[in-house]
């Protein structure tokens, strides 16, 4: 039975109130019976799966299901047939793993008091200890196409002999040096395993950038910390081609919005090649071809914008976005081939693979698969003049089924609810993060409808803004 949604109504006298608020609750009550009622617990269980990644090869996704790695394991699945996910033990705590180039998963876990270095198969799933020295901590620098059972790390040995960046022979544990301790947070290699270019938090609270030549390395840029930037700084490096001639950047020092300029690695020159008219484009979520270029830069304005640096890749992602609506790209395979993307709707990960080829889409799984029984209001993205000629994007959640035209207004008057995000700092970093989107969720599958609002201050919209 249709029942009519009702609006709150000033009252003459408390009493009047008193007398029509249990009717007001009953009526809200008896509407949430004809809806999909989602239990509360269930909204707030914990993820399901983490870390999601793609194989080189493009055949198989792999996944952890406990965020600590405390089981030990990572579960892979096959992209090109229907089958169960299959585990894959690495050791008693899994501390960090990646694909490699050779078709295998390479893990840092621990056994009992020891951190090891192993690599597995998703074929013969036995892992084996790389032969390498006893350390304290180990961490993943780079890996090559070039040099598939090489990968280039960063080692706290026992002893500062020990100690360094080294490439390291997977098969039998040869290593050879290439640097001493990292002195920076980040560091970017072309595939013959030379560093290119790297970042470093400077005194100033920013950023530095560097490039590397023969005699050492040549600060390219220094950057303060200044209050419209995003967690992290807006100023980064997002990537060096292979052949490492050209880095790419995102720089805001002098210019309103952050903007991707493509940097010549042996002059230094700087080349604008994305903007954004409303939004900073984003050191994060570009995607990249087979060469290590980006082919498509990111902002966020209420939904995602890219800036696409390659004619097919446009039209893949116009494509995908008719069928699947708002996504973000995760992976590629080493040809760029198969890509995997995820649904960015408001509520959960579904995760999809994407055969550019064949313009093949296949749904995998849902990181909250629990959640997939019920019906999850759908997100739509709004703009919102204020004042000295800027808008604020907003996004508005609907319980289903009061949206027919499905323009993001609810077709009738609701019990409204406006979110402000803590911060301002916090900015668009809360727009997909699924914490803050089960708060909506369960408002709006109660009959509420949830506006979701930035404000001045708030960070990646621009300085103009904050």
């Amino acid at each position: 039975m249709h029942r009519e949604p009702f609006t709150v109504r000033r009252f003459k006298s408390p009493m009047m109130f008193k007398k029509i608020l249990p009717i007001i609750l009953l009526a809200f009550a008896l509407q949430l019976t004809a809806q999909n009622l989602i239990p509360r617990e269930e909204l707030f269980q914990e993820k399901e799966k983490f870390n999601v990644a793609l194989s080189h090869r493009g055949d198989y996704v792999f996944f952890q299901k406990d965020k600590e790695g405390r089981d030990g394991s990572i579960y892979s699945l096959r992209t090109d047939v229907v089958a169960q996910a299959s585990e894959l033990h690495l050791g008693d705590k899994l501390i960090d793993w990646r694909p490699t180039y050779s078709h295998e998963i390479i893990a840092i876990v621990e056994n009992g008091e020891e951190t090891q270095l192993v690599t597995a198969g998703v074929r013969n799933k036995k892992a084996k200890v790389v032969p390498i020295k006893p350390f304290k901590n180990i961490s993943f620098l780079h890996f090559s196409p070039k040099f598939m059972n090489k990968i280039a790390v960063e080692i706290e040995g026992n002893d500062k002999t020990d100690s360094g960046q080294f490439i390291v022979d997977l098969i039998n544990g040869n290593m050879k040096r290439i640097g001493r301790k990292n002195e920076f947070d980040k560091v970017f290699f072309d595939d013959l395993f030379t560093q290119i270019a790297a970042q470093k938090e400077n005194e100033l609270g920013g950023n530095s950038i560097f490039l590397r030549k023969a005699n050492g390395w040549d600060t390219l840029a220094v950057y303060d910390k200044t209050w419209d930037m995003y967690v992290g700084g807006f100023n980064q490096i997002l990537s060096v081609t292979n052949d490492g001639k050209k880095m790419y950047m995102t720089d805001n020092s002098k210019r309103d919005k952050t903007a991707l300029y493509e940097v010549d690695v042996a002059t230094g020159t700087l080349t604008e090649v994305a903007k954004d008219e409303f939004a900073d484009i984003l050191p994060y979520g570009a995607t990249y071809n087979s060469d290590g270029k980006p082919t498509a830069a990111l902002a966020l304005f209420g939904d995602s914008r890219r800036h696409f640096l390659d004619e097919k890749v446009k039209q893949d992602f116009e494509m995908l976005q008719t069928k699947l609506g708002n996504i973000k790209w995760t992976d590629a395979s080493k040809d760029d081939n198969i890509w995997l993307v995820g649904e960015m709707n408001g509520g959960p990960v579904r995760y999809h693979i994407f055969n550019r080829k064949k313009q093949e889409i296949k749904y995998l799984f849902n990181d909250y698969s629990f959640l997939e029984r019920y019906q999850l209001a759908e997100r739509k993205a709004h703009a919102v003049p204020v004042r000295n000629d800027i808008s604020l994007p907003v996004h508005v959640y609907l319980p289903v089924g009061t949206d027919e035209d499905g323009d993001g207004i609810p077709s009738e008057p609701l019990p409204t609810i406006v979110y402000i995000h803590g911060g301002p700092w916090v900015g668009i970093r809360q727009w997909n993060q699924w914490n803050y989107l089960r708060h909506f969720q369960l408002l709006a599958n109660r009959g509420y409808a949830v506006i979701n609002i930035e404000f001045r201050g708030t960070t990646g919209l621009g300085k103009k803004v904050y």
